[in-house]
C-alpha cells in the first residue's frame, strides 16, 4: 500500500526549481526510512539477536578502552626545563589516578555519595539516589571553592563504573548498564575542567597543554556503551502491532 501511493505521488512531479519530484515524495521516502530502522531495531530485539549485540557492544567497548591504555592521556607543560612538554600515559594514569580522588578532604565524602547514589539508581532504589544526588550538589555548593577547581578528578570514578556497565549489560541488567554508561561517559567528560594535575613532589602542580588519543578513546568507549545500552532500552512495539 506504502509503494502505490509513493509511486502515485512521484508520477505527477511538480517542478520546484529545476526538480521534477515533489516535495511529499521526500517525506514519504524519509517516513519508509524510518520504518525500516525501526524494523532493524526491532529485529535485534529479539532474545538471541539482542545477546549478539549486547556481546559485540561490550567487545568494541572494551576494545577502545584497551586501546585507550596504550595512547597517551594528556600533555603538559614540564617545569625542569622551560617549553619543555611531557606525555602522560592513559595506562599510568589509570593506575594512579585514584590518589586525585583521596587527594582532598572534602573529595572522599563527594565521591562516596556519587558512588553511593550510582548503586541505589542501579537498584532503582530512586528515592535514596536522588538524596545522594541533593547532597552531592549541597557539598559542592557549600565549599565551591575548594571542590570545583579539582571536581575534575572524579573522572576516575568512570573506570570502575565502565567494567561494572560491561558485567550489567552481558547479564541484561539494561537500566543498570544504561545508568552506568551515562555517568560513567559525564565522569569521562568532567576531566576536561581540570586545569592542572599533580605529576610528583618536585614537579608540583603543572598545567595540561592538550589532551591525547587515549582520553578521547576513553570517551568513546563510554559513548559506545550509552548507544548500545539505549537501542535495547527502547520501548519498541512487536511486528504484529505495526502491521495494523
Amino acid at each position: 500500500m506504502g509503494t502505490q501511493i509513493l509511486l502515485k505521488i512521484c508520477t505527477k512531479p511538480k517542478p520546484v526549481y529545476g526538480l521534477s519530484c515533489p516535495r511529499s515524495c521526500f517525506i514519504e521516502i524519509s517516513h519508509s526510512g524510518v520504518r525500516s530502522a525501526l524494523k532493524i531495531l526491532r529485529l535485534l530485539h529479539g532474545d538471541r539477536n539482542l545477546r549478539t549485540w549486547r556481546t559485540a557492544v561490550v567487545l568494541a567497548s572494551a576494545t577502545m578502552f584497551i586501546a585507550c591504555l596504550t595512547q597517551t592521556a594528556f600533555v603538559t607543560e614540564c617545569c625542569y626545563v622551560v617549553g619543555e612538554r611531557r606525555s602522560e600515559s592513559a595506562l599510568v594514569m589509570l593506575l594512579t589516578g585514584w590518589a586525585g580522588v583521596l587527594g582532598s578532604w572534602l573529595h572522599l565524602p563527594l565521591f562516596v555519595l556519587i558512588i553511593a547514589g550510582w548503586l541505589c539508581a542501579c537498584a532503582r532504589w530512586y528515592v535514596a539516589a536522588l538524596i545522594c544526588a541533593f547532597s552531592s550538589i549541597a557539598v559542592i555548593a557549600s565549599f565551591h571553592e575548594q571542590v570545583l577547581p579539582n571536581a575534575g578528578y572524579a573522572a576516575w570514578l568512570a573506570n570502575p563504573i565502565i567494567v561494572a556497565a560491561w558485567f550489567f549489560y552481558l547479564a541484561d541488567k539494561r537500566s543498570a548498564a544504561l545508568i552506568s554508561a551515562v555517568l560513567a561517559l559525564g565522569l569521562t567528560l568532567t576531566f576536561l575542567g581540570v586545569a592542572t594535575v599533580p605529576i610528583s613532589p618536585k614537579l608540583g602542580e603543572v598545567e595540561i597543554i592538550s589532551y591525547g588519543s587515549g582520553y578521547w578513546f576513553w570517551i568513546v568507549s563510554a559513548g559506545i556503551l550509552v548507544a548500545g545500552a539505549s537501542v535495547s532500552n527502547l520501548p519498541l512495539r512487536s511486528s504484529a502491532s505495526d502491521s495494523r
